[in-house]
């Protein structure tokens, strides 16, 4: 976890450093299981070019996450910033983003409440 922990921070300024590794990360985030593990995926792959095809996919996996009441809450709220950094990347995303959030705050979570008000989303 430490690795993927400085990766994460590595790829903040350099994001072109995970392309070549593009096909394991679509991978992972398929397979993990590993709360610590997800919460690293959830932004790698946000910072990821992706394809129509690739893109679906990482959606799914984040909404998923991000709406499941039995992951961790840090995952929860990983996942949602990554949704919303890639949604930041492709504005028709804006709508789905919005209804998700909608549902997010009527669970009433503080960490996840307070994610949603530092992206300055009401």
């Amino acid at each position: 976890m430490r690795a993927a922990d400085a990766v994460e921070k590595i790829t903040l300024r350099h994001p072109e450093y995970l392309e070549s590794h593009k096909g394991h990360l679509l991978g992972l985030i398929q397979s993990a299981e590993d709360k610590e593990l997800k919460w690293h995926l959830s932004l790698l792959v946000s910072r990821l070019p992706l394809n129509d095809q690739e893109l679906e996919l990482v959606l799914a996996k984040l909404k998923e996450w991000a709406s499941d009441p039995a992951e961790s809450r840090i995952v929860r709220v990983n996942a949602l910033q990554a949704l919303c950094d890639i949604k930041d990347q492709d504005p028709g995303l804006e709508k789905d983003f919005r209804t998700l959030i909608g549902k997010l705050q009527k669970e009433e979570i503080a960490s996840i409440n307070a994610r949603i008000r530092k992206l300055k989303i009401s």
